[in-house]
């Protein structure tokens, strides 16, 4: 899961059609042109400049364009939160980057604003990063957790994954809700992963040494 979602843009791309590189490239710009609900197979399929069958044969269902396209957005978030772990001076401070990074693509990002806008209601997108983001959060725990424990020599242990979940499910509800300032957002998530690193280092130094 981790290499799918994880996976450097070209890298990705390079695995997939070319006829649906194109096609998510189209339904990509026309999601941020025109919204989600003026998305349509016959409209993608004009715009990518083959045939409606094309487009069905290919992607899907609009349904299945939609996940295609969360996991594409998804993708990139990742790669960018791995990106501003890499630059903290220490675990706390690579949640904070990581977490206005993620703020600042999302208010940012056109499919999102389609997904949560109140007409978008009964639309494929919104489930898909509210009630259904399910596996996009654990995916999203695994990828930070991993990558926390990469750049800071942090050990290993099922609490310091679960404060990374606590962590991650904090900035999913942000995304959804955003903060009106984004650097206190992200300083908010950081006191929360303080505390939450804090008592996950006073278990590991409280817990029994083997042998002794």
């Amino acid at each position: 899961m981790i290499e799918t979602l994880v996976a450097i843009k070209d890298q990705q791309r390079g695995r997939e059609s070319p006829l649906r590189v194109r096609l998510l490239e189209a339904a990509t710009e026309r999601v941020a042109g025109h919204g989600w609900s003026n998305l349509t197979m016959s409209a993608l399929a004009a715009d990518a400049g083959v045939s409606r069958q094309s487009v069905y044969n290919e992607i899907g269902t609009k349904r299945d364009l939609a996940e295609a396209l969360v996991q594409q957005e998804f993708g990139m978030f990742l790669g960018a939160v791995v990106a501003a772990i890499s630059k903290g001076t220490d675990p706390v401070d690579s949640v904070r980057r990581a977490a206005l990074s993620v703020l600042k693509m999302a208010a940012q990002n056109p499919l999102l604003h389609a997904a949560i806008n109140p007409t978008a209601a009964s639309s494929d997108l919104l489930p898909l990063v509210t009630v259904g983001a399910a596996p996009l959060m654990d995916a999203a725990t695994d990828v930070v957790d991993g990558a926390l424990i990469a750049n800071h020599d942090v050990p290993a242990s099922p609490e310091h994954t679960r404060a990374v979940a606590v962590i991650v499910r904090l900035v999913f509800s942000m995304v959804t809700n955003p903060p009106r300032v984004l650097r206190e957002g992200a300083a908010d998530v950081a006191w929360v992963a303080a505390s939450l690193f804090s008592a996950v280092t006073a278990k590991d130094r409280a817990a029994p040494i083997n042998g002794r």
